[in-house]
Formats: structure tokens, C-alpha cells, sequence
């Protein structure tokens, strides 16, 4: 059990980092493997070329256990190096949360779980060195058992396989409850707020209404002058900008203190829209404000749009009742988006 929960990880975050790394070599394009990991604050492109042979030497062994001596530690090498690393990204959260800098929405930062799956690594190759060595002191292989070892092998690659495509649903969930819900407030130029359905009568969702409320809090707190809602075409005549902007208002923010983006359709276009404001008005630091399930999915469509934004979840008046539903939408729309399709 322990080497199929190894290769798993291995090979899920192996294609993960390598994909990455090479995309932002080759493309410029978001270092997205800073969900997972930061190597020491060491610089982009470093990192970068780090991760990439990481990578793939990770998916190696997730397909291969059973490798030559030097792969072997290669291999512990960079699980250690990987393991130091996130416990001490875990470690830096948790200071930042006791220093009151963030409020963690879940006790455990998603770096204690990828340092899980490091630890497996490296616990797999200390029990794999034991094995050998014992194997060395029986007799000669028995030719006839060669074939259901080779089955074996199979069925234990195939196990690890099926169990990595399911740490690709359950990393998206893990960054909803991990990134998502954690509250990175502080003092910034303007808040983005994400618009939800507005009705035909021009009345806000609860999901719109929590978001502008959380918003308008941040405006009291005096962490931002400025609010941006950003949304697209409400159920009848009402814009959602427009009524967050009149909702805002009735909650005591001036006018002057608004602003709105009304080519927010998606996530994607809100992210480009407001960046283009953000370089007009001289913004650089920046909020954002949306629902937890859906803060990874911004965070990286402001990547991706050249922004490191700080995120704030909305504060939820009762839960939503089709959560399960957004969570399970939200998890395909992630990869959508990490792909690059709209």
C-alpha cells in the first residue's frame, strides 16, 4: 500500500512539476508550481530548471520502482530536497498564521500533504534498499515464478496509475479548502470583487451578496480606498455590476470609492480587464474577493495575466446550497484553465 500511495504521488505531481517547468521555460507562462511548492524563495528560472528534471525523474519512478543504483539516489536525493522544502513552506504558513498575517480557513497548509507524499517516497526506497539486500541471501530466482512477478508489477503500475488520476480530483479540492479558504487581507490598493448571478427583478444571488459584503468589510477595515466589482450580464436588464455597485452603496460605500469592470464573462476575462485598470489607475497591490471553491482558479488567471494577487474568500451568510455541484464543476474548470482553454 505504501509503494502505490508513492508511485501515485510521484507520478501526479512528477507530470504536474515537469509540465510546468517546462511550459514556463519554453512559453513564459505562470510558475504554477508555486501551488505546491517554493524552493526556498530560490530564484523563478532556478526553480524552474529544478523542478523539471525533478519531474521527470519522479514520473520514472512512479511508472519503474525497481531501478539502478544511481537512479535510486537520484531519486532520494530530490524527495529529500522536495520534502525539506514543503515542510518548510507548511512551517512558514503556520508562522504566518500565529503572526496573524493570514487566517487559515483549514488547519493544514497543502504543503504538510505534499510533504506527506515525499516522506512515502523516500520510506518506499529505504524499504525497496532492505528488500534487495535481503533477496541477495536466498537462492537463485526461480525462473518459474518470473511470469506472475511480471503480472504482479503490472497490476501494482496500473494500481498507481488509476490512484494518480485520483489526486488529479483531489488536488483541485485540496487547493479549495487549503488556498481557498484562507484569508490573505491586508492593506492594498483595491479589492476585486467577482460577480455571481443577479436576478431578472435586480436582486443578488447569495453568492453575490456575500461577495460584496466581504468587499464592503475590507472598505471599512480600511484595507483598500477602492472597490472593483467585476461581472457580465445579469438574468434580465440588470447588469451584476450594477447591482453590486447599488448594493455597496446602500451598505455605505461612496460612489467615488467604486469602480466596475463590466467584461467580467469569466474568470479569464476579468483577470485580463482589471490588470489593464490595475496599469491605468497604478494599482500594484491587489485583492481579490470571490468564494472559496473558486480563489485557486482567480489566483491563476491573474498569473497568468503577469499579477500575484492576495485572496480573500468571501464570508458566507448560510452555505450554499449547490456547494457539492460548484466544487465538482470547479475541479474541471481547473485543469481547463491550467491548460490554457477558455
Amino acid at each position: 500500500m505504501l509503494r502505490i500511495a508513492a508511485r501515485a504521488w510521484a507520478l501526479f505531481i512528477g507530470l504536474f512539476a515537469a509540465a510546468n517547468a517546462a511550459a514556463d521555460l519554453a512559453f513564459a507562462r505562470s510558475f504554477g508550481s508555486s501551488w505546491w511548492v517554493d524552493l526556498f524563495g530560490a530564484p523563478y528560472l532556478l526553480q524552474c530548471l529544478i523542478l523539471l528534471p525533478a519531474g521527470l525523474l519522479l514520473v520514472s519512478y512512479g511508472l519503474r520502482p525497481e531501478a539502478r543504483a544511481w537512479r535510486r539516489t537520484a531519486l532520494a536525493a530530490v524527495a529529500a530536497l522536495l520534502l525539506a522544502a514543503t515542510a518548510w513552506n507548511a512551517a512558514c504558513v503556520w508562522r504566518l498564521a500565529a503572526d496573524g498575517r493570514i487566517a487559515l480557513g483549514f488547519p493544514v497548509p497543502f504543503s504538510s500533504f505534499a510533504a506527506l507524499g515525499f516522506g512515502a517516497i523516500l520510506a518506499d526506497l529505504a524499504r525497496g534498499v532492505l528488500a534487495s539486500a535481503s533477496l541477495q541471501k536466498e537462492a537463485p530466482e526461480n525462473l518459474a515464478g518470473a511470469p506472475a512477478a511480471w503480472r504482479a508489477a503490472w497490476r501494482a503500475t496500473f494500481g498507481a496509475c488509476a490512484a494518480a488520476l485520483a489526486l488529479a480530483v483531489l488536488f483541485p479540492l485540496a487547493q479549495m479548502c487549503c488556498l481557498g479558504r484562507t484569508d490573505y487581507r491586508r492593506s492594498a490598493d483595491v479589492a476585486v470583487v467577482l460577480g455571481a448571478r443577479a436576478y431578472e427583478d435586480g436582486s443578488p444571488s447569495q453568492a453575490l451578496y456575500d461577495r460584496v459584503r466581504t468587499g464592503v468589510e475590507l472598505y471599512r477595515e480600511g484595507c483598500v480606498r477602492t472597490l472593483l466589482f467585476s461581472g457580465g450580464p445579469g438574468d434580465g436588464a440588470y447588469h451584476e455590476t450594477d447591482v453590486m455597485r447599488a448594493l455597496a452603496r446602500k451598505m455605505g460605500v461612496p460612489d467615488a470609492a467604486i469602480l466596475c469592470d463590466r467584461q467580467g464573462v469569466n474568470t479569464q476575462a476579468t483577470a485580463e480587464a482589471t490588470a489593464a485598470i490595475f496599469d491605468e489607475r497604478g494599482f500594484s497591490r491587489v485583492l481579490v474577493v470571490s468564494h472559496a471553491y473558486h480563489l485557486p482558479r482567480v489566483k491563476l488567471s491573474y498569473q497568468r495575466a503577469g499579477w500575484e494577487v492576495r485572496t480573500v474568500p468571501a464570508r458566507e451568510s448560510r452555505r450554499l446550497a449547490g456547494m457539492p455541484y460548484f466544487m465538482a464543476r470547479e475541479v474541471a474548470a481547473l485543469w481547463v484553465y491550467w491548460l490554457g482553454v477558455r
